[in-house]
This record gives C-alpha cells, sequence and structure tokens, in this order.
C-alpha cells in the first residue's frame, strides 16, 4: 500500500507527536519521543537491534488526532494505520529513511569491512 500523502521528512513526527503525546496526558511517551529514545520507524528497513514497542501504536494516533490536521500529520497517521511506521526504541541501531542513501552505503561499508 502506499501513503497517499505528500512524503514528510524524516524525523518530522516528532515535534508533532510530543505535542499531541502532551495534549492527551501522556508526558511520559512525549518525553521519550522527544529525547530520541523512542521513534517511528520505517518498518520495511528496520535493521540491527530494533525493539518494537507494541501497546503504544493508539496512543500516538490519539496524539496525532488531537493535533490540527496538515499533510506531515496525514502522512505520520496514515503510515501508523496502515502498517507503515512502527514504534520503535533503537538502543543504537540504524532505523532510517528508505529514501536516505546515506545510511544504507555506510551500513553497506560497515558490513563489507567485517567481512574482509
Amino acid at each position: 500500500m502506499y501513503n497517499p500523502f505528500p512524503s514528510a521528512p524524516s524525523g518530522s513526527y516528532r515535534r508533532y507527536l510530543v505535542e499531541g503525546l502532551r495534549n492527551i496526558g501522556e508526558p511520559a511517551l512525549a518525553d521519550e519521543f522527544e529525547c530520541g529514545n523512542v521513534r517511528l520507524a520505517i518498518a520495511a528497513t528496520i535493521t540491527g537491534n530494533v525493539k518494537v514497542i507494541r501497546g503504544v501504536k493508539v496512543m500516538c494516533l490519539n496524539a496525532l488526532d488531537s493535533l490540527v490536521e496538515d499533510d506531515v500529520v496525514n502522512y505520520y497517521r496514515w503510515g501508523l494505520e496502515n502498517g507503515q511506521f512502527v514504534v520503535a526504541s533503537s538502543s543504537g541501531a540504524f532505523v532510517y529513511d528508505k529514501d536516505d542513501a546515506r545510511p544504507t552505503q555506510h551500513m553497506s561499508e560497515t558490513i563489507n569491512y567485517f567481512n574482509t
């Protein structure tokens, strides 16, 4: 399935989710998103030691619903509802934008280095 909303810049969800989570009375989760311990990961491109955090998707959707709709809110809401994004904790792993070639190149170089 293809997200019908204009692609938002990688990481742009953070400000929205922090505000929305605070709106709905979830300041602890808002703080985790704000400091980067928790993030939205593109489900199809997760590599490394990424832990999907189950049970908070609904909170994130409620948080986005508490905001004024715009293309970024709609993009991330649709992505969460349709499995494009998952809530995750990276613990130092790479969680990246599939359209950004730099992390892919870095991972490829790292793998090649250790395989030589």
